[in-house]
Parts: C-alpha cells; structure tokens; sequence
C-alpha cells in the first residue's frame, strides 16, 4: 500500500455531506494553501482521536473564492447554502473575515464513504492536530480496521 494523508475534519460537514447521499465532487475545503495531494491517493477523515470516514484525491484547487467554489460543488461543500458555507468557514478556520470573495484551497475527493471509527490507539498512530501524511504501514493498519 502506499502513502495516504488524512486531516481534522468538521462533524457538521462531515454529517451533511454523509446525509446528502453524494460520495463524488466532495469539496473538503481547508485555509489557502499548497498541498501535495496527488490523484487517487486514500484521505482520511478525522475528528479528534478517532477515523470517521475516507474518500480518494480527485484533484486539488488552490484561490478559490468561495462563491465560486459553492457554485462548482453545491451540497458537496457540506454546507445548505453559500451563506451557510461562509458561516462554517468563518467558525471552522477561525477566519471573521471570511466573505464570498475569500480563497480557499479545495480538496476535491471522489468514492466519500463514512467508516467504522478508528481510534488512534487502536490503528497504532501517533495522535496529529490537524492533518498528516500516513505511511504504507499506518495506511495499512488503518484499512484493515476500518
């Protein structure tokens, strides 16, 4: 197996987009900023101690305003609305300036599934804050839990 990422994620996002039935165009949004994803790659979902959920690296898009991405992937922001998203936006990444002119980076994921939660303990990973790219051995352990 090779190398995934996986990233803190918002519950409030993560429910609404698990009950809008859609698993591809899933825009998990993050602070403007470069990431080295790569297409195909497993991304983890997670939320404090534990895995919740997985999709696959579409692509990723760097300065993207808000209005423009709410107009590209609809619900599969995780939010009801664009003023919703920017409200989420502003709590989620402490961001009070956040309008719908603000970039953002979006993570575009395809094949979006919620998981068997995982604990760290349990999959034998180092606890992270907010994101971390895991290696062959934690993608492993962490699939075969899930």
């Amino acid at each position: 197996m090779a190398e995934s990422f996986a990233y803190h994620t918002d519950l409030e996002w993560f429910n609404n987009i698990r009950n809008s039935g859609l698993k591809n165009g899933i825009n998990f949004w993050v602070t403007d900023r470069k990431l080295n994803l790569f297409s195909g790659e497993l991304f983890f979902m997670k939320n404090h101690k534990r895995f919740i959920g997985m999709g696959t690296v579409d692509h990723v898009e760097n300065g993207v305003k808000i209005e423009d991405a709410w107009n590209r992937y609809g619900l599969g922001n995780g939010s009801h609305g664009l003023n919703s998203m920017i409200q989420r936006i502003k709590e989620v990444l402490g961001d009070e300036s956040a309008d719908k002119n603000s970039p953002i980076t979006c993570i575009i994921l395809n094949d979006f599934a919620p998981t068997t939660e995982v604990s760290f303990d349990e999959a034998n990973i180092t606890y992270f804050q907010t994101n971390k790219r895991l290696s062959p051995e934690e993608t492993d352990r962490l699939l075969r839990l899930i």
